[in-house]
Formats: structure tokens, C-alpha cells, sequence
């Protein structure tokens, strides 16, 4: 007997399809023969039951169908990837712990790491407070005496303001090298608005090593130009309301509270070059002789000597002033007190008993210097030489070399980048012979 639902043959007694279970259409009902009695009628429902539920039992007896490979690898990857994401989660988590945030910043301080340390910082961006300018600052600011050396260090727990924890505080405990006692610092905190790494809270450091500093004063006279770690300062940062006909006062709109070097350019020619800490007060700057660059400085030790070694030697040999002035001259040039100069040294020598008839300059080094409102400049300055003096001794000639210091006021203006002098005073005349 076929069935009608799904086409399976089955046998002929059967009331219901052995596959679907669909009731078989001219299947011979099911006779009960009373005599058999109540076990038979049992016997007659269990199969009756047994034949309703064919598919069922079929399905059960049917084997599981044997995983992929592809399966099970793509599930394996699945796997790993949560387990990693996880590890990583967490493990990000902990580098970002107002605890964490606290030891990082206190071991870039011990450090003296600048970079490390400009990352904690929140600075607004200027031309003086860029990271590569805070390198500088850090640079020029340490030595060595301001290293610490730690030997050991514990951070404690952090400690929330409120109940808001949107501030914190980290205390952190430290013993230094050679240091019998245990110090501590507290590092304050404060919660950024953005999200770290978009799922963590980002903690800021609140309380900083270096401040900056803003609306820094910069004073110096009048048209100097003026660097600051080689940045020109720019005109429109001068304050007119607070400047006057000898002084320019700029207004820097931020620097750290650290030590920049400043390079001052005047209208004489000089040029100055030193390192101030701006968190004194800024800087008025001051034409010195400690001031001078080293390469100013050398031109004008070298330019003195040469100087002083002209006049004497002229002197020495009888010359008149205008043989040697055009080493002097330049345009719209006064060498009226020069000339006198020159004159006084010549007739004192020649009138002195004991002649000179050798000098060498060793050294010639500027001690001081000021300037004047024609734009020229006095130096105070210090000259080593060796000499030698004839004279007559119980009418005999006789001769006598030495070494002496002399300290002489030369006045000197910057021409076409060459320094001319105009003036000189308290050149020796007496050289001893004892």
C-alpha cells in the first residue's frame, strides 16, 4: 500500500505511513476480539501508537551531520578574536588609571624627559610654546644638581573631590638617593571630555611643573631686533601704549616659566646673546660687555688690539697722523679727538726719557660698554703688552723689556659691518724701565 502524502510503499496492515505518518487511505481497521481480553486491547492501543508517531522515530535514529573544517575555523577565529579583544581591553584600561596617569607624569619629571612631559601638559600653540620649544626651555632650565636620583618609589590610591569624580588626586610617595626621609608629592587630576581611545576616561594633569607664563615683557631700545631661540619677534607684538622713544615693550602672548635664550641685535651693530628665565618677569634687556656674543665680542678684542698696535707703532716711528687715517676714515666720519689723541701720544713718547722703541700687544679685552645717541659706542676696556725702552744710564745706553696692563676708553661706530674708531683715551706714555 502506497501512501498518498509521500509515496512510501507500506505494508498492508498498516493503518498509518512508516515515513510521514499521514493516515493510509483503504487501510482494514483494527479488529479486537474481546475474548483476547484487556491485554490484548493493550496490546492494540501500544501499536496503534507506535504507528502514529513513525517519523519521530525515524529522525531520532538519524546520525548528526560531522562539522566542517571551514566551520570550525571560522568559529575558532571568532573565539580567539573575543578573548584578544577582551585581554586588550583591559590592559588599555590599565595604562589610562588616574593611578597610571599620576606615575607616568612622575617619572617623565624625574626623568627630565621633555617630551614625555609636554604630553601632559595642556598649552595652547604659539610660536613659543610648541613641543621642540619646550625641549629648549628644558635644556637651557636643568643641570645636573636638578636631577633627582630615585631610589624607590610607591603611588597611592587615588582619592576622588567629590562624588561626581570629575577631579582626583593621586598621592605618590618617593625616597631619594642619600636622602634619610621619605618625601611626597600630589598629583591633581582632572576629567577630559573626551573619551580616551573612545572608550576609556581620559584624566588630565591639572597641576603642572612648568607654568606658562602669559603676556610676557620683553624691553629693549628702541628698533633692536630681537629672537628668541631664533624666532624674530614680530613688530605687532609691540606694546605702544607702554613703549617710549628709547624702549620697545613687547607683549609675548605665552611662554613656559623657563629659560629662552635671547639674541638682541641693536642699531649700533652689537649684538647680545643671553639665557633668561622668563618667570622672574620676562626681560629687559641691557647692553653689557657679559652680554656680547662671542663672535661680537672677538671681533672687537681683535679690532682694539689692532687699534692700539697702529697708533703705537706710527708713534714709534715718527709719523704724522694723516699717514695712517685713512685706516680710520668713513663717511661723514669726525676724527677730531682721534687726531688729538694720536698727536698727545706721539709728543709725550718722543719727550720721555725713557724711549720706546717696542710694543706688542698680547690682549686687548672689553671690561664695559655703553652707548651713545649718535649710534657710535665706549668701551672700557683691558690691554696686556710687552715692551721695550731705550735710555741712558751713567752715559751709556741701555735697554729694558717688560710686560704691563693698561686700561684704555676707546669709542668705536659699526660702519658697513666693519668697526671704525673715532676716539681713544688713557694711552700709556710712561713706560718704566725698572
Amino acid at each position: 500500500m502506497f501512501c498518498g502524502e509521500c509515496g512510501t510503499k507500506n505494508s498492508g496492515t498498516s493503518q498509518f505511513c512508516e515515513n510521514c505518518g499521514a493516515k493510509l487511505a483503504g487501510a482494514p481497521e483494527q479488529q479486537v476480539n474481546p475474548s483476547q481480553g484487556e491485554g490484548n486491547v493493550n496490546n492494540v492501543q501500544t501499536n496503534n501508537m507506535q504507528n502514529q508517531m513513525p517519523n519521530t522515530q525515524v529522525m531520532a535514529t538519524q546520525p548528526a551531520k560531522p562539522m566542517s573544517k571551514q566551520t570550525k575555523l571560522i568559529l575558532t577565529i571568532i573565539a580567539v578574536i573575543a578573548v584578544l579583544f577582551g585581554g586588550a581591553y583591559y590592559y588599555l584600561g590599565t595604562l589610562v588609571t588616574p593611578e597610571k596617569v599620576a606615575e607616568d607624569y612622575f617619572n617623565a619629571l624625574v626623568e627630565v624627559d621633555a617630551k614625555k612631559i609636554y604630553k601632559f601638559l595642556q598649552v595652547e600653540q604659539t610660536d613659543f610654546t610648541t613641543e621642540k620649544m619646550f625641549e629648549k626651555v628644558i635644556k637651557n632650565t636643568t643641570d645636573k644638581s636638578s636631577k633627582m636620583e630615585i631610589v624607590n618609589y610607591e603611588v597611592g590610591k587615588v582619592k576622588y573631590d567629590d562624588l561626581s569624580k570629575m577631579t582626583a588626586k593621586v598621592t605618590i610617595t618617593y625616597v631619594e638617593k642619600d636622602k634619610e626621609k621619605s618625601q611626597t608629592v600630589d598629583v591633581k587630576l582632572a576629567k577630559g571630555k573626551d573619551k580616551k581611545w573612545l572608550f576609556y576616561d581620559q584624566w588630565l594633569v591639572v597641576t603642572s611643573a612648568y607654568e606658562v607664563k602669559t603676556d610676557v615683557t620683553v624691553k629693549v631700545e628702541k628698533d633692536a631686533e630681537v629672537k628668541v631661540e631664533g624666532i624674530k619677534l614680530d613688530k605687532k607684538l609691540i606694546d605702544e601704549e607702554s613703549s617710549t622713544s628709547y624702549y620697545d615693550y613687547y607683549k609675548v602672548p605665552a611662554m613656559f616659566g623657563g629659560k629662552y635664550k635671547f639674541n638682541v641685535k641693536y642699531k649700533n651693530g652689537l649684538e647680545t646673546e643671553e639665557l633668561v628665565n622668563v618667570a622672574s618677569g620676562g626681560y629687559y634687556a641691557s647692553l653689557s660687555a657679559s652680554a656680547l656674543t662671542k663672535k661680537t665680542k672677538n671681533e672687537i678684542n681683535k679690532q682694539m688690539a689692532a687699534d692700539v698696535q697702529l697708533l703705537y707703532d706710527s708713534a714709534i716711528a715718527k709719523k704724522p697722523f694723516d699717514e695712517i687715517k685713512s685706516n680710520f676714515e668713513f663717511t661723514d666720519c669726525d676724527l677730531t679727538n682721534l687726531t688729538s689723541a694720536y698727536n698727545s701720544l706721539s709728543t709725550e713718547l718722543a719727550n720721555s726719557s725713557n724711549q720706546l722703541t717696542k710694543l706688542k700687544v698680547n690682549e686687548a679685552t672689553v671690561s664695559s660698554i655703553y652707548t651713545n645717541n649718535d649710534g657710535s659706542f665706549n668701551m672700557s676696556s683691558t690691554l696686556k703688552y710687552d715692551y721695550t725702552v731705550s735710555y741712558q744710564s751713567s752715559g751709556q745706553a741701555q735697554t729694558h723689556s717688560d710686560t704691563a696692563t693698561n686700561y684704555i676708553t676707546f669709542t668705536y661706530k659699526k660702519v658697513d659691518g666693519k668697526y671704525k674708531l673715532t676716539n681713544i683715551k688713557y694711552l700709556k706714555t710712561y713706560f718704566s724701565r725698572y
